[in-house]
C-alpha cells in the first residue's frame, strides 16, 4: 500500500510539498513508485531511457538540439505534465479501469514527449523554440519517434503513443482521436488534463505567465496587449479548462482523488486545491489594483 500515514499532515495537504518539482530524478522516482505499485514490481527500464532522453534533450545534451530556451514550456513543466498523468493512471487503476504495463508506459511516455517540439535543432534557422509553437505537436511526434526506435519500440507502440501526444491539441474541439481502442481514448483524456492540469496547479503558475507571454508574444498568439492582459484572461482560461474536463474528458478528474487518498491518505483532488487557491489569490491582487500586480509575486520560480 502506498500510503504513509505517519507523514506530517500539513505538507500532505500541500500538492507542492509533495515531490520536490525542481528534481527531475525526484519525480521519476515518485512516478516509479506510482508504476510499481500498480504491476507488483518497479522494472521502469524502458520508461527510465526514454526519461533520460528527454531529460538529456531539454538541457541541450542529446546530440542534433540546443538547449530549450522556451521559459515556460520548459523540462519543469514536462515533468510536471508527467507526474501528473502518472497520478491520473494510477487514480483509474484504483477505480477498476485495467490498463496493461505496455499501456501505462505509453502513456506515460507521451507525457514525457508532448513538448519537446519546442527544442530547437542546430540546424534550425528560427530565432527561439516560441516560434515553433504551431507546429510543436507535430515536432513531437517526430521525436518520439526517433527516440523510440532508437529505444527499440514497436511500430504499433509508437503510433499509438503518437495519437496520446496529439489530444494536447487544445484546439480540437473534441481532443481524442476517434479511432483509438476504448483504453487509449481514456489515456488521451487523461494525457490532455495531465497538461492542462500540471501548468495551473503549478505553486509558481502566476509567476510563470509573463514567461508565457513572451512566448506568445513572439509567435503572435492571442491577442495580448501585454502581460497583464494574459495574466487577467488567465482566470476565464481556468473556467474554461475545468468545463472541458466536464464536459469533453470525460471528467477524469474524479480519478485524481483516488490517487491522493491511496498515496498520501488525504482524500481530496489536491490540483484542484490548488488551482483554486491559486485563483483566489490572483483575483484578490487584480482586484483592488491591478497595476501593481508584479509587487505581489514573489516566489521564486527555479
Amino acid at each position: 500500500m502506498l500510503s504513509d500515514r505517519n507523514q506530517d499532515k500539513h505538507a500532505s495537504q500541500q500538492l507542492s510539498l509533495l515531490v520536490n518539482m525542481n528534481s527531475p530524478n525526484s519525480v521519476f522516482e515518485e512516478v516509479k513508485l506510482i508504476f510499481g505499485d500498480m504491476f507488483g514490481q518497479e522494472d521502469s527500464s524502458l520508461l527510465a531511457a526514454v526519461f533520460d532522453d528527454v531529460v538529456s534533450l531539454f538541457q541541450g545534451r542529446y546530440s542534433g538540439y540546443e538547449a530549450c530556451d522556451t521559459p515556460y514550456h520548459n523540462l519543469q513543466h514536462t515533468t510536471d505534465v508527467f507526474l501528473a498523468m502518472a497520478r491520473f493512471i494510477h487514480g483509474a487503476h484504483i477505480a477498476g479501469k485495467k490498463f496493461s504495463e505496455t499501456d501505462v508506459t505509453m502513456g506515460l511516455i507521451a507525457a514525457l514527449m508532448h513538448d519537446t517540439g519546442y527544442v530547437l535543432k542546430d540546424s534550425d534557422s528560427l530565432i527561439s523554440g516560441a516560434q515553433l509553437a504551431p507546429i510543436h505537436v507535430s515536432r513531437s511526434v517526430d521525436f518520439m519517434t526517433h527516440c523510440l526506435t532508437q529505444n527499440g519500440f514497436l511500430k504499433n507502440q509508437i503510433s499509438q503513443t503518437a495519437k496520446i501526444i496529439l489530444c494536447t491539441e487544445h484546439e480540437i474541439a473534441s481532443g481524442i482521436p476517434s479511432d483509438l481502442s476504448k483504453t487509449h481514448q481514456l489515456l488521451g483524456n487523461m494525457m490532455a488534463a495531465a497538461d492542462l492540469l500540471a501548468q495551473t496547479a503549478d505553486r509558481t503558475y502566476l509567476e510563470k505567465l509573463p514567461h508565457l507571454y513572451r512566448e506568445f508574444r513572439e509567435t503572435g498568439i492571442g491577442n495580448y496587449e501585454c502581460e497583464l492582459d494574459l495574466i487577467r484572461d488567465s482566470i476565464i482560461f481556468n473556467e474554461q479548462m475545468h468545463a472541458r474536463l466536464k464536459s469533453e474528458l470525460d471528467d477524469v478528474m474524479s480519478f485524481l482523488k483516488n490517487h491522493f487518498n491511496a498515496r498520501w491518505n488525504v482524500n481530496t483532488n489536491l490540483y484542484a486545491v490548488a488551482i483554486d487557491r491559486s485563483m483566489r489569490y490572483l483575483e484578490s491582487i487584480l482586484l483592488p489594483d491591478a497595476n501593481h500586480y508584479r509587487s505581489h509575486l514573489r516566489r521564486a520560480l527555479y
